[in-house]
C-alpha cells in the first residue's frame, strides 16, 4: 500500500513570514463557529503577519498602518481582487480586523463616454452617409428602410441646418410623430425627478411622505446612514406605495385622467353600463384594470351623477 506524501509549501516569497504574530483564542473560535473560506482565512493570516500588533496613542487612540492594496494582497494569498475585498468585509463584520479608507482615487467615466460621443458626432457630421428614401425613418441601410416619400425628388442627406432640411412627409397623414407612451403609465412626462414630485405636493402632503419614505428606509434589513438620499433615490415606487396606503389619488394620476383621450365617452359608459360593466366591456386584463381605475377615479370625484361630467 502506497503511502501518500502531502505536499507542504514553504514560506517562500513572503518575507513577512519571520516572527510572530498575536493570537487569541476567542478570535480563533469566531473564525470557526463562523466557518471562513479558505481565501478569508488566508486573508485573515496574511493581515496579522503584515500587521501583527495593535498599536495606539497614549490616548488609546487606534494607529492604522498602511496596507497593500487589493490587488498586492490577492496576488500574494492566490485569490482575485473582487475576492480579498469581500472577504476583508467579511473579517470587519466579524470584528477580526479593521480598515479605513484615507483616500479615493477615482476616474470619470461618464466624462469618458462624453467625449466618444462627440468625437463620433463630429466624424459623422464631417462624413455624412447618404439616406436612402425608402423608410418612415431615414438610415443609412437601405434594407431596413419602410416607405416613405421625400417632397424633394432626389435622395436627401441630414443637414445640419434645420433650414436646409428637405420636409419630410409621411404616406398616411403628414402627422408630426409623437413619443410612445405606456399605456397604463400613471406618471406623465412632466414629473421627471424628486423634484418635480415633491413640488406637486402641499406642505401636509410633503411632510407625510418624507417620514413615510424615512419610515421605509429604517425597515431595511441594512437602513441607509442617509436615509433622505436614499429616499430621494427611490422616489417613484415609494410614492406609489404612499399613495395606495394613504388613500390618496396622486396628482399625476389626476392629471392622467384629466387629460385621458376618452374621458368623456368613458363617463357615458359608466352612466349606461356601471363600473362593473364597463370593465367587463373588455377581455385585455391591463386595459381592464386601466377602467376599475379610471371608474374609481371618476366615482371619488362625482363625475358620474355630479354636476360636471
Amino acid at each position: 500500500m502506497t503511502k501518500l506524501k502531502r505536499n507542504i509549501r514553504s514560506s517562500q516569497g513572503l518575507p513577512e513570514a519571520m516572527g510572530f504574530s498575536i493570537l487569541p483564542h476567542s478570535h480563533s473560535a469566531i473564525a470557526i463557529s463562523n466557518r471562513l473560506t479558505g481565501s478569508q482565512f488566508r486573508l485573515w493570516h496574511y493581515l496579522m503577519m503584515i500587521d501583527p500588533f495593535a498599536d495606539q496613542t497614549r490616548n488609546g487612540e487606534k494607529i492604522y498602518h498602511p496596507i497593500p492594496s487589493p490587488a498586492e494582497i490577492a496576488v500574494a494569498i492566490g485569490a482575485s481582487q473582487r475576492t480579498v475585498e469581500k472577504d476583508m468585509k467579511r473579517l470587519e463584520e466579524l470584528g477580526l480586523y479593521a480598515k479605513r479608507i484615507t483616500q479615493w482615487e477615482g476616474y470619470n467615466t461618464t466624462a469618458e463616454a462624453g467625449k466618444a460621443a462627440a468625437t463620433k458626432l463630429k466624424n459623422k457630421s464631417v462624413c455624412p452617409e447618404p439616406l436612402q428614401d425608402k423608410g418612415g425613418y431615414l438610415t443609412a441601410d437601405p434594407a431596413k428602410q419602410p416607405d416613405i416619400a421625400l417632397n424633394s425628388r432626389e435622395p436627401g442627406y441630414l443637414a445640419a441646418d434645420p433650414a436646409k432640411q428637405p420636409d419630410i412627409a409621411l404616406n398616411s397623414r403628414e402627422q408630426p410623430l409623437e413619443p410612445l407612451q405606456h399605456k397604463d403609465s400613471s406618471v406623465p412626462q412632466t414629473i421627471q425627478t424628486y423634484t418635480d414630485f415633491i413640488n406637486t405636493l402641499s406642505d401636509s402632503e410633503r411632510e407625510s411622505f418624507v417620514k413615510f419614505g424615512e419610515q421605509k428606509a429604517k425597515q431595511l434589513p441594512r437602513p441607509p446612514e442617509l436615509p433622505q438620499r436614499w429616499v430621494e433615490k427611490n422616489w417613484e415606487e415609494l410614492s406609489a406605495q404612499w399613495h395606495k396606503e394613504s388613500g390618496k389619488t396622486s396628482k399625476a394620476q389626476t392629471e392622467k385622467w384629466e387629460n385621458h383621450p376618452q374621458r368623456q365617452e368613458w363617463i357615458e359608459k359608466i352612466r349606461h353600463l356601471g363600473p362593473l360593466g364597463f370593465q367587463a366591456e373588455t377581455n385585455d386584463r391591463d386595459e381592464q384594470k386601466q377602467r376599475r381605475d379610471f371608474a374609481k377615479w371618476a366615482t371619488d370625484n362625482k363625475l358620474i351623477w355630479g354636476m360636471e361630467s
